[in-house]
């Protein structure tokens, strides 16, 4: 073949359609393993700025490591417990919300029967307004909790390990760096951007979620603590987030206060994602991560059917990688790096001088 040689772009957008399609039908079987070395390698990201820190105050290597791991198992530690907690409390709450949702049923169906429904189509209705779903609910949170507690092994394992493995990359990125290696360069680049991303998440989420357990302690929800929580934590899925974190109170304040008050906590949410979802989120995280609106919205559907609800998550910090490592690093991809950037104005794409002591 003639050194000249090379596919048209058409087969090469083929191939990597089809290379795509190989490596999801791969992956997805050990998609519960995936999601446990991210989430260990997103915990690296987040812990390594420590684990310098306490390097630079001249504690001993191992000690700095055995303080970070400390950190993060208190934090993990008390997270899982008050889960546990807040989870049990639900479960023993549950025979007062069905008998409140029998109670509702048939207060609707009594309605719906004086204002001349006929009787099929209340039956029809009444079927919609199931209290199994509550079990349902309770049971998915208690699903999701053993996962993550069955994965847990997994996660701290990845994350000891590669924060282990980071007290001693300064001198390898040092003698890579000497010899004119980019792609190091660039993957700092990349670190630095998921610590941006993670970080104005995290302060958005935490205010989403304060503002969320206020206004239910002000209506009087019941577990306001544990849907504030969960509105954290959902908050780090895009745009679909707040609403997933908006069905569990609404449900309750239904059942114990009646209509008006659901209502008032709904508006509440929407008001809530009014302000951060449309305003707060496409402002800082378009900026910070030079992603569209659009390209977040479907790197979200793409990887949750991939990954799971857990994708929902990593969906972002994943499709960030694939933009710097694999678009950005390749002269022909730059163009579709260009696209999927947000704003009017890309990032040079030079990428930043890396500085050894602050890589992962």
């Amino acid at each position: 073949m003639p050194n000249n040689a090379h596919f048209s772009g058409t087969l090469r957008f083929l191939i990597g359609a089809a290379a795509i399609g190989i490596a999801v039908v791969t992956v997805q079987p050990y998609a519960w393993l995936l999601n446990s070395v991210f989430l260990g390698v997103l915990i690296v990201v987040i812990a390594a700025p420590m684990l310098y820190w306490l390097g630079r105050r001249g504690l001993p290597g191992w000690l700095a490591l055995l303080i970070t791991l400390l950190v993060l198992a208190v934090i993990a530690v008390a997270l899982v417990l008050f889960s546990l907690a807040s989870v049990n409390r639900l479960v023993e709450a549950l025979p007062r919300y069905l008998a409140e949702a029998e109670s509702l049923k048939e207060t609707v169906g009594s309605e719906l029967e004086r204002l001349g429904v006929n009787q099929s189509n209340i039956q029809a209705l009444l079927t919609l307004i199931n209290p199994r779903q509550l079990l349902e609910l309770v049971a998915g949170i208690l699903a999701e909790l053993a996962d993550v507690i069955h994965n847990v092994v997994i996660v701290v394992l990845v994350v000891a390990f590669l924060l282990a493995e980071t007290m001693g990359l300064s001198a390898k990125t040092k003698k890579q760096l000497s010899l004119g290696e980019a792609r190091l360069a660039r993957v700092d680049q990349l670190i630095h951007d998921l610590r941006r991303y993670i970080s104005i998440t995290a302060w958005l989420a935490a205010a989403t979620g304060a503002t969320v357990t206020f206004l239910l302690l002000i209506l009087g929800v019941d577990f306001p603590l544990l849907w504030g929580m969960l509105t954290f934590f959902l908050s780090f899925i895009p745009t679909v987030g707040i609403f997933l974190a908006m069905i569990p109170p609404a449900l309750l304040a239904l059942l114990e206060f009646g209509l008006a008050k659901a209502l008032i906590v709904v508006a509440g949410f929407l008001l809530i994602d009014a302000l951060v979802e449309n305003v707060a989120k496409p402002k800082y995280l378009g900026e910070g991560l030079d992603l569209a609106p659009a390209v977040v919205i479907l790197s979200l559907i793409f990887w949750a059917a991939v990954l799971g609800p857990f994708g929902a998550l990593l969906a972002v910090p994943l499709t960030l990688a694939f933009k710097k490592l694999v678009l950005e690093a390749d002269d022909r991809n730059r163009w579709l790096a260009a696209l999927m950037s947000g704003g009017e104005h890309t990032r040079p794409q030079k990428v930043q001088e890396i500085n050894p002591g602050e890589s992962v």
